[in-house]
């Protein structure tokens, strides 16, 4: 007897989309991840891509479907506003932006800070992560990494996400490593059981600031007191370092558990780091988290016939 889909979900990124169909128990029976993200499609092509992403799935098309990511953004299908800060789940869910016509597709809205030139942040996405992650690890107060192409620091405390940072960190490795002077070729290895890891993440600690340390790659690689293949690795080492050093000093109770939430090659990465600098910590799967946050979302929803 053929399985019946009864909700279907999307974290609909810049580079990427990964889709879920759940059947009437809540379990994932089928998923797919296209590379049609958000920055690969132009406006009036959201629709048709969107139905060739579920089309196999939404027959009849009454299946409630939430998505969530930069599908909201300004750049994305529908455009659905941020909730400022302090935000909780009923906020998120109050804010949903329904696509016209399709009374059956929601989007998820980003979160927002805006406190003047000293702090304002934005996140897509991640906010339904955060809701996940607090249910799967059972509390209501936690800080959170969710480390990426930009990272996100969470302060949550109950069930509410009350301020958060983003660090550019893996879009600066991405640049600085492919497009400036400090690009060589690198091993293809695990950069956390790379030596050179450890060293840049020790050089982080050390005076000197970000911008001398980052000089320091070139200097070492030009004596030879790093390896090619060491380099990487240090880089990250030094940028991972400094968000460390930079955000750690922001929680607010330092009592509250850390949740690093976030694949498993990322998760692995900044894992070693925390051990590093003696951060006790406990590992969310970041796709685990995104479901979770999605049925929260979807269960306090009104799905119209």
């Amino acid at each position: 007897m053929p399985t019946t889909i009864s909700k279907l979900y999307a974290d609909w990124r810049i580079t990427n989309l990964r889709a879920y169909a759940l059947d009437e128990s809540g379990s994932v029976v089928a998923q797919r991840e296209s590379a049609m993200g958000v920055r690969s499609l132009a406006q009036d092509e959201f629709a048709s891509a969107f139905d060739r992403m579920f089309g196999p799935w939404r027959d009849p098309e009454t299946v409630p479907t939430l998505l969530c990511g930069m599908i909201g953004s300004r750049m994305g299908w529908v455009e659905a506003p941020y909730v400022p800060c302090p935000a909780t789940l009923g906020d998120i869910v109050a804010s949903l932006a329904t696509v016209p016509d399709r009374d059956k597709l929601k989007i998820v809205p980003g979160v927002c800070i805006d406190a003047g030139p000293e702090h304002r942040d934005v996140m897509r996405g991640e906010e339904v992560q955060v809701f996940g992650a607090l249910s799967l690890a059972e509390t209501a107060n936690a800080t959170l990494c969710l480390p990426g192409t930009h990272s996100k620091w969470v302060e949550a405390d109950s069930n509410c996400i009350r301020s958060f940072r983003t660090a550019m960190t893996g879009e600066l490795f991405d640049l600085l490593s492919r497009q400036s002077t400090l690009a060589v070729p690198g091993a293809d290895g695990d950069p956390a059981e790379n030596e050179g890891f450890e060293r840049g993440y020790a050089l982080a600690a050390s005076p000197g600031g970000l911008l001398n340390h980052l000089f320091s790659v070139r200097a070492n690689a030009l004596f030879a007191t790093l390896a090619p293949e060491q380099v990487p690795a240090y880089l990250l080492g030094i940028l991972i370092g400094h968000e460390i050093a930079d955000l750690t000093g922001l929680r607010a109770q330092r009592e509250k558990p850390m949740l690093l939430v976030g694949d498993r090659h990322l998760t692995k990465l900044y894992s070693a780091a925390f051990d590093l600098a003696g951060l006790d910590h406990r590992l969310i799967d970041g796709e685990q988290a995104a479901i979770r946050g999605l049925d929260l979302v979807f269960a306090e929803t009104e799905w119209r016939p």
